[in-house]
C-alpha cells in the first residue's frame, strides 16, 4: 500500500518542478515597462532594390510604444502593428509565442531558413519575445533574416543604436 503513495507523491513533485520550470513569466524578471521603440526590417530584397543598393528594407522605424510594467516584445511588437496597420501573425503565447508574418513576409517563403528574429539594444536574448519583458528605453528591432538569424548583425550591448545598418551580404541569400 505504500508504493502507490510514493509514486503519487514523486509524481506531484515532478509535476510542480515542471510546471515551475515552464513558467511564462518574462526571462528577465518582471520588466517596469516604459517607452521603448519597434523598428521592423527585412534582408530580403526584391532585384530592383538590389538594383538600387538597398541592403535592408525598412517597414517600420524606431516607431514608439508604451508599454505596461511585465509586457513583452512580442506586446511590443502586436502595439506597434496595430497601431500601424501591419499584419501579424503569431502562435502561442509566452515562452511559447512565435512569429510567422510580419506585413507580407512569412516564414519560410525565401528559403527554409527565412522567418522573424528581434535583437533588444543590439543583443540576441536567447528568449521567445513572448518571455523576453520590456525595460523603458529598450530598442527593439524584428528583423526578416534569409538565414536563422545568421545574417542580423549584433551590436554591442553598451552603445546604443543609432540607425538600422547592416553590412553588405555576400552571395548568400541574394
Amino acid at each position: 500500500m505504500k508504493r502507490p503513495i510514493r509514486i503519487s507523491i514523486l509524481c506531484a513533485a515532478l509535476l510542480a518542478a515542471l510546471l515551475l520550470a515552464c513558467s511564462c513569466a518574462p526571462q528577465s524578471g518582471l520588466g517596469a515597462g516604459g517607452r521603448v521603440t519597434v523598428s521592423i526590417v527585412s534582408l530580403y530584397l526584391d532585384d530592383q532594390q538590389i538594383a538600387d543598393g538597398q541592403t535592408q528594407d525598412v517597414i517600420l522605424d524606431h516607431y514608439p510604444v508604451t508599454c505596461k510594467a511585465g509586457q513583452t516584445v512580442a506586446d511590443a511588437l502586436k502595439l506597434a502593428c496595430d497601431a500601424n496597420s501591419i499584419r501579424l501573425d503569431a502562435t502561442g503565447s509566452g515562452i511559447l509565442y512565435y512569429v510567422q508574418q510580419i506585413d507580407t513576409l512569412r516564414e519560410r517563403d525565401h528559403g527554409s531558413g527565412s522567418g522573424w528574429v528581434y535583437r533588444v539594444n543590439g543583443a540576441d536574448t536567447g528568449v521567445s519575445s513572448g518571455s523576453q519583458a520590456v525595460n523603458a528605453g529598450d530598442d527593439i528591432i524584428w528583423y526578416y533574416s534569409l538565414n536563422m538569424g545568421d545574417d542580423v548583425p549584433v551590436q554591442s550591448t553598451t552603445e546604443a543604436p543609432t540607425k538600422l545598418t547592416v553590412p553588405p551580404s555576400g552571395t548568400d541569400g541574394q
